[in-house]
Order: structure tokens, then C-alpha cells, then sequence
């Protein structure tokens, strides 16, 4: 099978891309090989292509100049190419999300690689808790009494910049009476989903359910926490028991046919010591 040329901005992750960039070239060039590509890297062995294709090292500064060169990248290319591996190798969500703006600013990057409304969507809390005031909350163009039900109440530009997205994404369709309603009683997670966006989902949730220890008298809320001592296999059966109630959760909401208020449940396991 002829292999075509590949297009950098085809991709968000570096490594994938290399490894399909070795493999057209070596198409071209029979000769063309991870020993070829360690001579001219100056890399210390014939394995070390592999490795960072596999994840098992890092690409730095001075090998990605020599590969960006290699492999024959523009200015523009090679900027892109920085900024993917910085995305790969960021340390911490804050700068994945920077590296992720800095992704989206290409105007040449294939806009079903980063879709920006998804990214949007994931990295706020009101985004989610308007789709699902839409089960129970009449709405058609009331933006400001729209904004005015969540808790706590956002702008009227954020509750419409909310609604177009979710209209662009395909979560909310107006029914036979002109009211904006989600499509699907349930939203299930892409496979194929960015674990960036998820992160920032979970983020913003958990500092709304911070503040909610002061927003809401006890009554209204239910926060608790148990500190346990697991062995692995403990912990994976902890994980299964948390899955099965999210489901039960989804179930409950489907099937409550008074519902009329929107609540946010964030179930977390995570460990405290150094894990062996």
C-alpha cells in the first residue's frame, strides 16, 4: 500500500506522527532506517527512535531540532512540532492546557484533531449543569433567567456562549415547541476522548464541590469522605463498586420522571501513600 506524505497538523501526538513519518520515508528510501536515523541524530544508539516512538523516553531540545531537520519540517511545521511535544511532556494540567491554546492557534491544524467546543464544553462546570437544566427548565432565548438558575449563577453572555455550544456539538435540539431539550438522556464518554479535557471536567467540578461546603447548609448537601488502607486488589474492587454506582446514578436520573433540580455527585479515589 502507497503511504502518503503526512500532514503534521493531522496530529496531536508527536510520537505517532514520527513513527508515520519514518514509515513513508522508508517507503521512499529502502535504505532509510533507525540506525540512519541515529547516525544523523547523533543519538547514542540504533534503538533510540524506538523508544521514543514507544513512550519509553522523551524527545529533547537538541533531538528535536535534529529530527525536525530530518525529517524536512517547515518553520511553521517545526513550531507545531515543538508544541506537541511540549503537550506530551508537559508536567502538570496547567501547562497541558497552555500547550493546548497554543495547538488551537494554528490555523492550518485539522479541526477535528482539537475540537475547540469540546474542549470547551469539558473545562467548565456550567457547560454540563445547563444541558442538564435543560430536562427540566422551558427554555428558548430567556438567557438571563436561564443563567439565573444555576447555582452558583453565571453571566448571561456565559449561559449563551453555553448554548451555542452545546447546539454545535449536537447535545440540544429544539422540540416540537421551540424549547431547547438534550438530545440524549445520557452523555457517553468517547473513546477516542482527550484525557485533557476530561482532567479539566474533573477540576472544575471538584473545586465546586469546595465551595459548596459553604454555599449549602447541611441539609441540602452530602459530603463525606473515608480514609482506608487497600491492597491492589482492594483498591480494583473499590474502583468496580464506584463504576457500578455512577451507572446507578445515570439510571436514577433517566427514570425520575419529577425531576427538577440539577445536582453534581464527584466520587474520588486516590491514594495517600507512595504506591509499592
Amino acid at each position: 500500500m502507497t503511504l502518503n506524505k503526512p500532514n503534521i497538523f493531522n496530529y496531536a501526538d508527536y510520537r505517532v506522527f514520527l513513527n508515520d513519518n519514518y514509515h513513508f520515508l522508508k517507503q521512499q528510501d529502502n535504505k532509510f532506517s533507525h540506525r540512519l536515523i541515529a547516525y544523523k541524530t547523533g543519538s547514542s544508539s540504533a534503538g533510540w527512535f524506538s523508544d521514543v516512538v514507544g513512550g519509553r523516553i522523551n524527545l529533547t531540545g537538541t533531538y528535536l531540532l535534529k529530527l525536525s531537520r530530518l525529517f524536512k519540517l517547515t518553520a511553521r511545521e517545526k513550531s507545531y512540532f515543538e508544541v506537541l511535544v511540549g503537550y506530551d511532556q508537559a508536567g502538570s494540567l496547567d501547562e497541558k492546557n497552555a500547550f493546548m491554546e497554543k495547538m488551537m492557534s494554528f490555523k492550518e491544524l485539522n479541526a477535528s484533531i482539537v475540537n475547540k467546543d469540546q474542549f470547551a464544553f469539558y473545562s467548565t462546570w456550567y457547560i454540563p449543569a445547563i444541558r442538564e437544566l435543560l430536562f427540566c427548565h422551558d427554555f428558548k432565548d430567556d438567557y438571563k433567567a436561564l443563567a439565573k438558575e444555576l447555582s452558583p449563577p453565571i453571566s448571561p453572555h456565559r449561559a449563551k456562549k453555553a448554548i451555542e455550544i452545546l447546539k454545535s456539538l449536537g447535545f440540544v435540539k429544539a422540540d416540537r415547541s421551540g424549547h431547547l431539550k438534550p438530545c440524549d438522556p445520557i452523555i457517553k464518554k468517547d473513546p477516542h476522548f482527550k484525557s485533557l479535557h476530561w482532567a479539566n471536567f474533573m477540576r472544575a467540578n471538584m473545586e465546586l464541590g469546595i465551595e459548596a461546603l459553604d454555599r449549602f447548609k447541611k441539609e441540602n448537601r452530602d459530603i463525606s469522605a473515608v480514609t482506608v488502607c487497600l491492597s491492589e486488589e482492594g483498591k480494583n474492587r473499590a474502583s468496580e463498586e464506584i463504576a457500578e454506582l455512577r451507572k446507578k446514578l445515570l439510571a436514577i436520573s433517566e427514570q425520575d420522571q419529577k425531576r427538577n433540580n440539577v445536582f453534581q455527585c464527584n466520587i474520588q479515589l486516590f491514594p495517600l501513600t507512595d504506591l509499592d
